[in-house]
């Protein structure tokens, strides 16, 4: 997985001191583009306009996307919740291209002040770990600020 490492000199409306982490990943993405050929990348326009919309309108700010997946930090973890409701309800009703259900895992952490240069290919490809390991729909969520890809399991 490509490492997402933001600048916050040039991205400062990028939230700073504790945030809450959102990792997102379609489940089967694999197997979608194998069955709707050209009409994923109409597919794939329309999940990420809808994700954009929800989660500026929860506060979230976009730190980069690779394929399916984006990763954004919300100034507090309720946004970032409250946001991942919206999405999975928006996923539901959304009319996808051939009737193609779309469903995606969620991981979201909080992460200390600080974080900037921790936000590297460790976090991200910890929480893809995560989200693999959950089905589409399901929310991953953990509860420690300090916790960093290189803290063992408790």
């Amino acid at each position: 997985m490509t490492s997402f490492q933001p600048d916050p000199a040039t991205t400062p409306d990028i939230p700073v001191g504790t945030v809450t982490f959102l990792f997102t990943d379609v489940e089967g993405s694999t197997q979608l583009l194998a069955r709707l050929r050209d009409r994923y990348t109409e597919l794939l326009a329309e999940h990420h306009r809808l994700l954009r919309e929800i989660f500026a309108r929860w506060g979230g700010r976009e730190i980069g996307t690779q394929g399916d997946s984006f990763f954004v930090a919300f100034p507090r973890a309720g946004d970032a919740i409250c946001a991942v409701v919206e999405a999975q309800r928006g996923f539901a009703d959304h009319q996808w291209p051939e009737d193609t259900e779309v469903r995606a895992a969620w991981v979201c952490t909080p992460a200390s002040p600080g974080w900037w240069p921790r936000a590297t290919s460790a976090w991200t490809s910890t929480a893809a770990r995560i989200a693999h390991a959950g089905h589409g729909g399901q929310v991953a969520l953990r509860d420690d600020p300090r916790w960093s890809p290189m803290t063992p399991a408790v």
